[in-house]
């Protein structure tokens, strides 16, 4: 198991650019001008940019148990239970893969596959199209780090949307 684990999660990225060339690519990008957003600030940028701790997917894990502890596994089987008992076993090379996916804009291939299920909406006739439900089914280790990238993000967009939330008009 070990083994498969580190084949999965010890490809490593380069082309790491520092904090400051990073703020200065986003916000001087003439592709970049058409979004009308209020400029973050360099604290709010660092914190998009700190590296991932143990203790930020162990955090990320404890919510997708609370959330969801018998949520469907994707292609690669891994449940949330399981991977909470192999967790000691591979929290190393989880945090160092998922700093790493920080300089690149590609998943290892193990963390690609999604399988899309269409289940039947109760009481519904299964014979029309409409009356089912797609329900993708992602590599679990794909969805530990959509949470970890959402909570991280979530500040941010409180800060973006409400900056541009338009004022109520009597």
């Amino acid at each position: 198991m070990k083994l498969i684990v580190t084949s999965a999660f010890t490809h490593q990225y380069q082309n790491q650019f520092s904090l400051q060339n990073k703020i200065t690519t986003i916000t001087t990008n003439p592709k970049y001008k058409w979004i009308n957003t209020p400029p973050l600030n360099l604290e709010q940028y660092q914190s998009m940019d700190k590296p991932f701790t143990t203790e930020v997917l162990q955090n990320a894990l404890k919510k997708q148990l609370q959330s969801n502890p018998n949520s469907s596994p994707g292609k690669d089987g891994l449940t949330l239970p399981f991977l909470k008992a192999i967790f000691p076993q591979i929290e190393e090379q989880l945090v160092t893969t998922f700093n790493n996916l920080t300089t690149t804009t590609d998943l290892p291939q193990q963390m690609k596959p999604v399988i899309l299920k269409f289940t039947p909406k109760p009481g519904k006739p299964t014979n029309n199209i409409n009356n089912y439900r797609p329900i993708a089914l992602i590599p679990t280790i794909s969805r530990l780090l959509s949470k970890i990238i959402a909570n991280r993000l979530q500040p941010i967009l409180d800060y973006i949307i409400l900056h541009h939330k338009p004022k109520p008009t009597l």
